[in-house]
């Protein structure tokens, strides 16, 4: 019998440095762009919130004012001139709770009387980072809904 020659076998354990830097380099590429996406997509996600969160505001608004039996008037101003004076002044604002950040604007005051109808009328609302909501407020129940986007 003849002895088989030695053989050295030299085994493979680790990466060679190569290897590391170009998937190093893979995930900081994808890191690169996968990040401002997320913050695009996460800042997405918090505008749905926000715009659930007024568009229920909003739609409670009738509610309380039948609750709490008085007049709400949202916006500048009150439609009743004459009985203003009369009336201790109420803070509404506090009447539209809005996730903070924002707030509202409206071109003619909306009233909800004491029974929960109004007389409609359209809330723009804004937020710190510019973001805009447009709701239209139908008479006389005055349900928020969004203005529909010409075709």
């Amino acid at each position: 019998m003849t002895a088989k020659p030695a053989t050295h076998h030299r085994t493979n354990e680790g990466f060679t440095l190569i290897e590391l830097l170009i998937v190093l380099s893979l995930v900081a590429f994808l890191a690169g762009v996968a990040v401002p996406q997320m913050n695009k997509f996460l800042k997405s996600i918090q505008y749905s919130f926000d715009r659930a969160d007024i568009m229920q505001a909003v739609s409670d608004l009738p509610f309380k004012a039948f609750i709490n039996n008085k007049k709400i008037t949202i916006g500048e101003g009150d439609e009743d001139e004459e009985t203003a004076e009369e009336k201790p002044k109420v803070d509404n604002k506090s009447y539209l709770s809005l996730p903070e950040g924002w707030s509202f604007d409206t071109d003619a005051p909306i009233v909800y009387r004491s029974d929960g109808l109004c007389r409609g009328g359209e809330i723009r609302f804004e937020s710190e980072e510019g973001r805009k909501l447009r709701l239209i407020l139908d008479a006389p129940h005055c349900f928020p809904r969004l203005p529909e986007e010409p075709s």
